[in-house]
C-alpha cells in the first residue's frame, strides 16, 4: 500500500498545483476582463436521464457541463443569469469579480427587474428571472 499511496498523493499534488496555476491566471484575466459571458452549457437541453444511459452519454454530458463543474472547482466567483431559455433551461453564464453587483433585467413591454447580488470566491450564485408583462 506504501508505494500506491505515494504514487497517489504525488498525482494529487501535481493537480492541486496545477489548479493554483489555472486559478491565478483565471484572476489575472479577470483582472483586465471583468466580466465573461460563456454558456452554462456546452449543449442545449439533454433529454432527461441522458447521464445514466451508459459511459459515452455520461462523458458526453460531463464534457458540457465543464463551465458549471470547473468554475466553482477553481474557486471563482460566478453569476448564472437566464437571458434566454431553451424550453425552461437557462442558456448564459456571466463570471464576475467577487463583490456587490446590481443585476438588472428588462424587455420592451415587461416589468423591469433590479437585484442586487453578492458574489464570493467559491460560491457561485445562480439566478433565473420571470418577466412580468405591464
Amino acid at each position: 500500500s506504501g508505494p500506491w499511496i505515494a504514487s497517489n498523493m504525488t498525482a494529487l499534488s501535481r493537480t492541486l498545483m496545477r489548479r493554483a496555476t489555472l486559478t491565478r491566471e483565471w484572476q489575472l484575466f479577470l483582472q483586465k476582463y471583468p466580466v465573461l459571458l460563456l454558456p452554462v452549457s456546452g449543449e442545449l437541453p439533454f433529454a432527461d436521464q441522458l447521464d445514466l444511459q451508459g459511459d459515452e452519454a455520461w462523458r458526453r454530458v460531463w464534457r458540457a457541463q465543464l463551465t458549471m463543474i470547473g468554475i466553482p472547482f477553481m474557486g471563482l466567483p460566478g453569476l448564472t443569469v437566464s437571458t434566454g431559455l431553451v424550453g425552461q433551461t437557462p442558456v448564459v453564464e456571466y463570471a464576475v469579480p467577487v463583490g456587490r453587483h446590481t443585476i438588472r433585467v428588462e424587455r420592451a413591454g415587461y416589468k423591469t427587474i433590479n437585484e442586487t447580488v453578492q458574489v464570493s470566491a467559491n460560491n457561485p450564485v445562480r439566478k433565473r428571472y420571470s418577466l412580468l408583462p405591464e
